[in-house]
């Protein structure tokens, strides 16, 4: 006999989520909490037919989901539902059984497949970013240091290797030069982290060689202005 389709709504949250599973004809036929573990939730779904159908809401953590349950259903809709929330209540939750009914009617649009080599990009842009955003909060940092002396530092010589001996006995106590020097030290790491970075997301795009990779993965076009 042809098992039943089930539909699985997901309302995931950081240490539990709450699963609706409805039949064919739109009935609740369970409706529970597991916790947010690997194992628990490939054990649920291992309890019901293969022909069950699950959707959840992208977000933090929904990469990680499909990842789990992709092997014990039979598909999943990672779904953005902001098109949903202009039709109704914008204030309105997202939860397990709004997903499941819309995944039963075929009213949610699949907006991730699993593309991990994009999830692999997008983790070295990221990693290439953290780098850059704290290179420029350390040179804040070094400058900031500079004026509260009065000590005039525009432009970017205050910054090079070469200078440095010079710039640093401008201070008129030695405290503040080891200050400097700390933060000097700092920079000097993070721009090596940085190179790192950026010949690991390079190679990556290189081997993966994906159309528009750049456009494809989050908060890139700020990673091709870094990488120019």
């Amino acid at each position: 006999m042809k098992s039943e389709i089930k539909y699985a709504g997901i309302d995931l949250n950081q240490s539990s989520c709450l699963m609706e599973i409805q039949n064919s004809t739109g009935e609740t036929e369970t409706q529970t909490v597991v916790k947010t573990e690997a194992e628990v939730l490939r054990n649920f779904f291992r309890g019901f037919a293969r022909t069950i159908h699950v959707a959840l809401e992208v977000g933090t953590q929904s990469a990680w989901l499909y990842e789990i349950l992709k092997p014990v259903v039979t598909s999943i809709t990672v779904c953005d539902v902001r098109k949903h929330k202009k039709s109704g209540n914008k204030s309105d939750r997202i939860d397990a059984h709004k997903l499941a009914t819309w995944l039963r009617m075929g009213e949610l649009e699949q907006v991730y497949q699993g593309y991990r080599n994009i999830r692999k990009l997008r983790d070295l842009a990221h990693a290439y970013l953290a780098t850059v955003s704290d290179s420029i909060r350390v040179m804040n940092r070094i400058k900031a240091l500079y004026r509260s002396w009065a000590i005039q530092c525009g432009g970017r010589d205050v910054y090079y290797k070469r200078n440095r001996e010079e710039w640093l006995k401008k201070f008129p106590i030695k405290e503040s030069g080891m200050r400097a020097a700390l933060y000097y030290e700092q920079l000097d790491l993070l721009k090596e982290q940085r190179k790192e970075s950026r010949k690991a997301f390079l190679k990556k795009q290189g081997d993966i060689r994906l159309k528009n990779s750049c456009e494809a993965c989050l908060g890139l076009g700020q990673f091709d202005l870094h990488l120019q």
